[in-house]
């Protein structure tokens, strides 16, 4: 039975994967019947919808990105495909095939700096790909790898292995893109016009104007008639063809179609514009109307908390009851919570107050979203493997890394010197938790422009700041139970339960947690085996 589970979420996976890909795939022939149209204007404004719809996923992102790349390669616009590129490999970084996507990035790149004449850096990109044995790439982009590399064989006279490689990148590229053989033909009639080979050379002109002509790309004539044209001269006998050279230039109108591009992205972005002032002010309604929904349920959630935390004793049956509902009450919050964030963070307003509110407002947000991530972080920590044996050094650096901003934010320097091999007898999951509520209160609780350090001990880390401290009566209530919130430094709130749950959770395994601290002289927190 289990079997036959596990077959079908692993069906079900491969047809969800299954549908992504042919949404891509559609997108992509599209973008490519439309540019063959010289419809470029309808590309962008197709990309520029899906760029900028924040329910797109990081990976349409990236293909949008990169069809925007291949539209602007087509009116030869470097500027903006380096910009495209740039854009594409961001949102490849965010996606669970990074290597795969940055790979076929840096492809693109060497592509574009080879036809800019930028030779040199095309080709220590085309050494790193080389170097992974074109890793990830398809027959395509080797293919056209390889064409670079022929050519660079061809500027150093060695015209006999350019052929060569010339030809071995033909047979893969009418495999895998026949439309893109014009790139390779133009190339070879300028190396068999080197070594004398006329007849070849023409049957290359003919060939690579035929597969223009077929798919049409019109860039790609234009570019056949431009190497033709640039022979003929040197060889001052067949000058007339640049007049037919002139025609097509005029029919590819390269300005014309840049400026008609230029006018959709300002259209583009103006009506985004007005639609943020539009919605500005039913904005702040909404906004108050979910935060007075929010700080409510937070309220019964505290409540709810502290009658579990009451009835500890209570039978199996009702602890299990008792963690779905938890559950359900922190994931319902969450959804408009997040709808909370991104409306605020869309809110620039300079109005007398509004500009306050707004801020006032987002505070309050970030205080739920503390307690929220904590009640869902402890849900999802596994407690059968709470006591699994750690590294705590990949953990820290992670922490540090989410915190960058905050810390910047305060001018405070985390300085981790704890060492690579220091262990502790808790689940990764767990030690996450606890690690970065920890830090999360040091800098919360540190003056600006101050640090906080990481330290290993013999059985353990201790994190120690030098900020407000905490004075004896609290101390010895704050592992126990919930406390009254104290605001941070520069006036950020919390909730007052951080410490309390991270002590409940740490009872069931075989860490522990020690608070020593001096008021207004800092605070060190140990993580120790019990």
């Amino acid at each position: 039975m289990l079997r036959i589970f596990i077959s079908l979420l692993f069906f079900i996976l491969s047809l969800s994967s299954r549908g992504q890909k042919d949404k891509i795939k559609v997108l992509e022939d599209t973008i490519y019947s439309l540019n063959n149209n010289q419809k470029y204007e309808s590309s962008i404004q197709i990309l520029n919808n899906i760029i900028s719809d924040p329910k797109k996923s990081n990976e349409e992102k990236y293909f949008a990105n990169l069809f925007m790349s291949y539209t602007h390669k087509r009116l030869f616009n470097y500027d903006k495909v380096f910009k495209c590129l740039n854009e594409a490999e961001k949102f490849g970084q965010l996606t669970d095939q990074k290597e795969n996507y940055i790979s076929n990035i840096r492809c693109q790149k060497a592509l574009a700096n080879f036809d800019i004449n930028k030779y040199e850096t095309a080709d220590s990109i085309m050494a790193i790909l080389a170097k992974n044995d074109y890793k990830y790439l398809n027959e395509e982009y080797v293919s056209k790898i390889n064409m670079q590399e022929a050519y660079l064989l061809y500027l150093d006279k060695k015209y006999k292995e350019a052929e060569e490689k010339y030809n071995s990148a033909l047979i893969l590229l009418a495999r895998s893109s026949p439309c893109d053989l014009p790139m390779i033909y133009a190339k070879q009639m300028d190396l068999y016009y080197k070594m004398g080979k006329m007849k070849e050379l023409q049957s290359a002109m003919e060939s690579s104007i035929a597969i223009a002509d077929s798919c049409k790309i019109l860039k790609y004539k234009l570019y056949t008639f431009e190497v033709y044209g640039n022979i003929a001269i040197d060889n001052k006998g067949l000058s007339p063809l640049m007049g037919k050279i002139d025609s097509i230039r005029q029919l590819y109108n390269r300005e014309e179609k840049l400026n008609a591009i230029k006018e959709i992205e300002k259209e583009f972005q103006d009506n985004l514009n007005a639609e943020k002032i539009k919605n500005k002010n039913r904005q702040i309604i909404l906004l108050s109307i979910i935060l007075l929904g929010l700080l409510g349920a937070v309220f019964g959630l505290y409540y709810f908390m502290q009658k579990v935390r009451n009835q500890r004793n209570i039978i199996t049956h009702q602890n299990a009851v008792n963690e779905q509902l938890i559950s359900l009450i922190s994931h319902d919050i969450r959804e408009p919570l997040l709808n909370t964030t991104l409306l605020l963070k869309s809110i620039k307003s300079e109005e007398p107050g509004m500009k306050e509110a707004v801020i006032e407002i987002g505070k309050h947000v970030k205080s739920v979203s503390s307690l929220l991530q904590n009640i869902l972080l402890i849900k999802k920590v596994d407690k059968s493997h709470l006591n699994d044996i750690s590294l705590i050094k990949p953990i820290i650096q992670k922490i540090i890394n989410e915190k960058e901003s905050y810390c910047k934010q305060k001018n405070i320097a985390i300085i981790d010197e704890s060492s690579s091999n220091t262990e502790l007898n808790a689940s990764p999951d767990l030690l996450t938790v606890i690690i970065r509520n920890l830090i999360d209160n040091a800098i919360k609780f540190s003056d600006p422009n101050s640090k906080i350090e990481i330290k290993s001990l013999p059985s353990g880390i201790i994190i120690q700041d030098f900020g407000v401290g905490i004075d004896n009566n609290n101390l010895k209530q704050i592992m126990k139970d919930p406390v009254d919130s104290s605001f941070g430094t520069i006036g950020e709130k919390g909730n007052g339960m951080g410490l309390y749950l991270l002590n409940q959770l740490t009872q069931q395994s075989n860490i522990r947690i020690l608070i020593d601290s001096i008021k207004g002289k800092g605070t060190t927190v140990s993580i120790v085996s019990k």
